[in-house]
């Protein structure tokens, strides 16, 4: 288990103790597709093929997601059932309406289910309950919200919310390269992608010196940073983008070296303590700013309980 992307949501609801989650998960294992299925979805042991369905490392519970889907080139679909449409026009001397050629459609994919190959993929889950929050190891949305529409079919009932800042996360991305304002631990990296006003015009920095009179210009006029590759110190490298979705979570080298011993757990336990604490300082980040930046404004310190709700509903 590597953990290189993640979507992060609150729970919205307490989740269900381990045991009834492991009983819940062994009535929808994984199973490969059958002739005419064209994917599945199934739980499989996050850690090994031989281990349980959930596996609880330091009271984060862990589970996974497997994916099967049939590869039915959709250009040789059409192909095929433009065939059979032409010979049926010519035989009956009739147009083929929409409806029709899509039954076809519908058809011919059918007939090609059997034989058309598979391609599988593994999407991890973590639970930490004490905090309300699930990571899920996707880098897009639809795909984590296969996860997130699966888990709640089997536990019966999920409700959770994307996390997000109370302000756009473009605010504090370009908060941090322009001014240098990034939680303590964190670190700018050399990569960035700036976005004009209404997303026209894209600029993409690799490999570059984001402190440079010349990137910070970019921002002075006008543009905001989208993504930003950021690390958090002696630990790891990462990127978020202005939905806080974190890809190419990469350990540091004195950071791999001292994890070379440790089992897939306690590697797991490393990545997911690293996003814990990122999501930590971003809420404490984004709570200070809110009442010390006097172009956001002062507020009472009621809201200050509000802003943390907005960014993980229920952390502690």
């Amino acid at each position: 288990m590597q953990i290189k992307n993640a979507i992060l949501y609150s729970l919205d609801e307490i989740a269900p103790d381990a045991d009834a989650i492991r009983v819940l998960l062994a009535q929808k294992p994984f199973a490969p597709a059958g002739a005419l299925e064209a994917s599945v979805h199934g739980w499989v042991a996050p850690m090994s093929d031989e281990g349980d369905l959930l596996e609880v490392i330091d009271g984060r519970l862990i589970l996974a997601m497997r994916s099967e889907e049939k590869i039915a080139p959709q250009s040789s679909v059409r192909t095929r059932a433009a065939e059979i449409i032409k010979a049926l026009e010519a035989t009956e001397g009739r147009d083929v309406g929409r409806a029709e050629a899509r039954e076809i459609q519908d058809r011919v994919l059918t007939e090609m289910l059997p034989h058309a190959p598979t391609r599988r993929r593994t999407t991890w889950g973590i639970i930490n309950a004490k905090d309300n929050l699930l990571i899920v190891t996707e880098a897009t949305s639809s795909k984590a919200e296969v996860f997130t529409k699966f888990l709640r079919d089997t536990l019966g009932t999920l409700s959770v919310t994307r996390a997000k800042t109370d302000l756009p996360m473009t605010h504090y991305l370009t908060r941090w390269v322009q001014h240098g304002e990034t939680p303590a631990r964190w670190t700018v990296e050399d990569q960035a992608t700036f976005e004009g006003q209404d997303g026209e015009g894209v600029i993409a920095f690799r490999n570059h010196d984001l402190g440079q009179q010349d990137v910070l210009r970019h921002l002075e006029n006008g543009m905001r940073v989208k993504k930003l590759a950021l690390s958090i110190t002696d630990t790891l490298t990462f990127k978020i983008d202005d939905n806080i979705t974190i890809t190419g979570m990469q350990l540091h080298d004195v950071q791999q070296e001292a994890d070379d011993a440790l089992d897939d757990a306690g590697m797991a336990l490393v990545a997911i303590r690293a996003i814990e604490a990122l999501r930590a300082d971003l809420m404490a980040h984004e709570q200070a700013e809110r009442f010390t930046d006097e172009s956001v404004g002062t507020r009472p310190n009621k809201q200050a309980k509000e802003v943390q709700i907005d960014l993980f509903e229920h952390a502690a």
